[in-house]
């Protein structure tokens, strides 16, 4: 006879091996979910995140679908209003022929053509044929206007300095004495990449109504790239100016961690720059430097070229590099006239504390020292007279008055020599002093060490 079924649904059941199982007497009746542990807290987070970035995802992708088909076909439907706006932030009329949007990429991109800004006599002071800029992702994160691109083409702007001491740019009056927050250039460097090309700028000095100044520059390129806190810059242009021929710039500088772009203390890096053609006559029309009361006439033109390095907004040192042709320069009764010319220097600031009595007792004094590598002049004649070794040293004050200096010179005919350095226009107690010297033969080898006794006490 069967045992009944209670016996069999109590008996253990048996294992592989013939044992019994510990099972417990209600495990064959509980659910197997209530077995299964609950998910951890960390799967539950991750796939809440999941859902958001998902959400996110998808409401990210209908806007910028909208956008794209949408809205950004009808951009250029809101140009009055654009107009009117651009007017009202600057204060001047504005005019744009047309606005073409541009969706090539990932990103909304917009052409403006014939972008004018009216001068106050109702002519335009800046015309732009071709502006394009392409919108940067970082605009949704910041909700303010930031481009990873804005080319400019064919610029031709009108910078005038008046007489009553501003500035008017393309239309636009700056005032270098008003108030600055600093906003216009945070937002210029907030831009991923500027760049200009083919651009014409005229510039007019007015400040003097009876000698104004003019020049116009061609054919300007400029690069301007903006990450994080870097600042890298290059440029040239074509001088269409007896002023120069070409000038080329370029500028690597970084800004000090959470200061601000306006502050000119922020910046530390290098700068360079060449300058060629320039034309000294030139120069000093248009610069007043060196003054008329004391050099009498300049010319020659020369090629140029500089490297500025910057610690917190502050110039370091300038390093030279220039090589001048047919100079001919008259000061007071002395004529110096030069087939050629070259010389490397390097330029620094020095705050010296005065020893001296006076005006200037006890307060840092500006100066200007140059340490020459090598210098080298050719007179019309062919007498050559070259520097020799190197700790060549001059020392200026910011008036440009000579305190100090110290040269070597190589081996030169004496007679020859002294007669092209009496031609210099140099300080009176040493053009004082060549005066009463006599000198014949060749000199292998000549130091020359002097100091203005008349600096109150400025060391050299």
């Amino acid at each position: 006879m069967a045992a009944p079924d209670s016996d069999r649904l109590s008996a253990p059941p048996a294992t592989a091996s013939g044992g019994a199982t510990d099972v417990a007497p209600d495990a064959a009746v509980t659910p197997a979910l209530a077995r299964s542990p609950s998910a951890p807290w960390g799967s539950r987070v991750v796939g809440a995140l999941a859902g958001v970035a998902m959400l996110v995802w998808i409401v990210g992708a209908a806007a910028w679908l909208g956008l794209r088909h949408v809205v950004w076909p009808q951009l250029d439907q809101w140009r009055p209003a654009i107009e009117q706006r651009l007017g009202e932030a600057i204060g001047r009329p504005v005019q744009i022929g047309a606005l073409v949007p541009d969706f090539g990429g990932i990103a909304p991109g917009v052409e403006v053509r014939h972008l004018r800004i009216l001068g106050p006599d109702g002519e335009v002071a800046l015309d732009v044929p071709s502006l394009r800029a392409v919108l940067s992702p970082r605009t949704l994160l910041t909700l303010q206007w930031r481009f990873a691109r804005i080319d400019v083409r064919g610029l031709d702007i009108d910078v005038v300095r008046q007489p009553d001491g501003r500035w008017r740019i393309g239309g636009i009056v700056v005032d270098p004495q008003g108030p600055d927050d600093g906003r216009a250039l945070e937002l210029l460097l907030a831009q991923r990449r500027i760049t200009l090309s083919e651009a014409r700028l005229r510039y007019a000095d007015l400040s003097d109504p009876d000698a104004p100044q003019r020049f116009a520059l061609e054919e300007v390129e400029l690069s301007l790239g903006s990450v994080g806190r870097r600042l890298r810059a290059s440029g040239s242009a074509d001088v269409a100016d007896p002023l120069a021929r070409q000038v080329h710039v370029a500028a690597d500088l970084v800004r000090e961690p959470l200061a601000k772009a306006s502050r000119p203390e922020a910046w530390s890096g290098e700068a360079y720059a060449q300058v060629l053609g320039f034309a000294f006559a030139r120069v000093q029309h248009v610069t007043g430097w060196p003054r008329a009361t004391e050099v009498d006439a300049l010319q020659g033109e020369a090629d140029a070229r500089a490297w500025l390095r910057l610690r917190s907004g502050r110039p370091e040192v300038i390093d030279v590099r220039a090589q001048a042709r047919d100079v001919a320069v008259a000061a007071g009764q002395g004529v110096l006239a030069l087939r050629a010319a070259q010389a490397a220097f390097a330029l620094r600031p020095l705050d010296i504390e005065s020893p001296g009595h006076g005006a200037r007792s006890g307060r840092p004094v500006r100066v200007y020292q140059i340490d020459a590598e090598r210098f080298a002049l050719v007179d019309v004649a062919g007498v050559a007279l070259a520097s020799r070794g190197d700790g060549h040293r001059l020392r200026i004050d910011s008036e440009g008055r000579l305190l100090a200096g110290r040269v070597a010179l190589q081996p030169f005919d004496a007679g020859a020599v002294l007669a092209m350095v009496r031609g210099m226009p140099l300080p009176d107690p040493i053009a004082g002093w060549l005066g009463r010297v006599s000198a014949e033969g060749r000199v292998d080898e000549a130091r020359f060490e002097w100091a203005d006794r008349s600096a109150e006490g400025l060391p050299a």
